[in-house]
């Protein structure tokens, strides 16, 4: 559909009804803490009313008012029709609480500025609209108070002074590493396709400035994704319990070497062709010196850090990439494995070793910061050994006093978090790569979080963008 149709559409469809606006918010924490929180027994014992703040995760949502028995039928049925999610279709409503401003004018940007209604102070405007369209507010004097595109991330927004102020001082940053600009990218959808870079990267030009902080872009109930954690308590044991059965179809031989931590390998769980089409796709040159991640800004963007903990080198499997047969069979087989939707996966990272190479001990979840984050922390670490290696190079679990050789073809599973609190971290299964005395080692990780990782890193809200 052209812009022109939707433009039209939309406009036939715009709707001033006087509803509560926060009917159109699905209920959801306002902390990516709280499941955290919840599993620590604060819904029943705070005296700070987690409830309030954790109604998700407390069990305390209220029903969409369309659930309720006296709703109104005819709203209820045309509110469905007009979502139109399929294609873009999202339900938008905006609050005036800026007093001294007068009524605000809202209108509907495209080639031409088209009024579209009028909010009065302490009441709201609410419409059908589409992704990607932008809106004009103005005061009753006709000073331009906001420019915002819409995103499915934001269906209330709430003009006051404090939204106001989040817009002031918005720049587009210097585009030092790309070969395109920010109006070239605009030019070609990439605000709404790569919502989380351009925003980062791109606001003014995108009308992204209201998301440019991380707290306010990255809060799990407003990101288009389940707010469900994969894990609840003792659903990992019980996984663990049965993963030889499910595993047998795709291991030649599987063995628990730890039952507490579960750490349990995979003979033959990738295929030598799949190996060989994988590392094909990467090249030399994609393989850079590892890197750690430095401190974010108050947008999210993280300064890449030359690591002194390992000296091995990486590379990620990205867009097409993630296309291979190869890697679509891979993901898909450990996610039947671990029972987990390969959305919850990061990309996976390649790894390469050479003689005196190795990483220091080092856990896979950053207890500080990984409940933060909308993905949730890091649950499980499935390693795939991609060649042999002469002699060093193993995998060891100090406080186990486990030590796995690499195998070409092997996997190795183990669980970052504890099975009775998926928010926190085991500590007993820290490990390190001993360094390689003779040969390459390759290898790769897949790592798998509490919470989906795909929309959240399509966000820019997993720490995968440096400056």
């Amino acid at each position: 559909m052209g812009p022109f149709c939707r433009a039209t559409r939309f406009l036939l469809k715009v709707l001033t009804l006087s509803f509560a606006a926060f009917a159109y918010e699905r209920c959801g924490d306002t902390d990516n803490n709280c499941y955290k929180w919840a599993l620590e027994g604060g819904c029943e014992n705070s005296s700070d009313s987690i409830e309030i703040y954790c109604p998700l995760s407390c069990g305390s949502c209220e029903p969409h008012s369309c659930s309720a028995q006296e709703a109104n039928e005819d709203f209820c049925t045309m509110d469905l029709e007009l979502r139109d999610e399929e294609n873009g279709g999202m339900h938008c409503t905006f609050w005036h609480n800026l007093p001294g401003r007068g009524p605000i004018n809202v209108s509907f940007l495209s080639e031409v500025e088209t009024h579209v209604g009028v909010i009065k102070l302490q009441g709201a405007f609410s419409m059908h609209t589409y992704e990607d369209h932008v809106f004009r507010f103005r005061d009753a004097g006709g000073e331009i108070l906001a420019t915002l595109r819409m995103v499915k991330s934001r269906i209330v927004l709430n003009l006051d002074d404090d939204f106001i102020a989040s817009l002031t001082n918005c720049v587009d940053r210097p585009q030092e590493h790309w070969d395109k600009t920010c109006d070239i990218w605009a030019k070609e959808e990439q605000c709404v396709r790569n919502p989380g870079f351009m925003t980062v990267f791109c606001a003014k030009t995108c009308h992204t400035c209201h998301l440019r902080e991380e707290d306010l872009r990255c809060a799990r109930r407003y990101l288009p994704m389940s707010q469900k954690p994969v894990l609840q308590r003792g659903d990992m044991d019980q996984m663990f319990q049965d993963i030889k059965d499910r595993a047998q179809k795709y291991s030649s031989n599987v063995q628990i070497l730890s039952r507490s931590p579960w750490i349990v390998a995979f003979e033959g769980i990738i295929l030598e062709e799949e190996i060989a089409e994988l590392l094909a796709a990467q090249g030399q040159e994609n393989f850079r010196r590892s890197k750690d991640q430095g401190d974010p800004d108050s947008f999210g963007l993280m300064k890449a850090i030359v690591s002194s903990n390992r000296t091995s080198q990486s590379a990620w499997c990205q867009d097409t990439c993630k296309e291979l047969p190869s890697y679509i069979a891979v993901t898909d087989r450990i996610a039947k494995i671990i029972q987990v939707p390969t959305d919850h996966f990061e990309s996976m990272q390649f790894l390469k070793y050479n003689v005196g190479d190795y990483y220091v001990k080092h856990h896979d979840m950053n207890e500080e910061k990984d409940n933060d984050r909308a993905c949730g922390p890091r649950i499980y670490t499935f390693f795939l050994y991609l060649s042999d290696v002469e002699e060093g190079g193993e995998t060891y679990f100090n406080q186990l006093n486990i030590s796995v050789k690499p195998r070409k073809g092997l996997g190795l599973l183990w669980p970052s978090v504890l099975s009775e609190n998926p928010t926190v971290r085991d500590d007993r299964t820290m490990h390190e790569a001993k360094a390689v005395l003779r040969g390459l080692k390759v290898a790769a990780n897949v790592w798998v979080h509490l919470f989906s990782y795909e929309i959240p890193n399509l966000w820019a809200c997993t720490g995968g963008l440096y400056r």
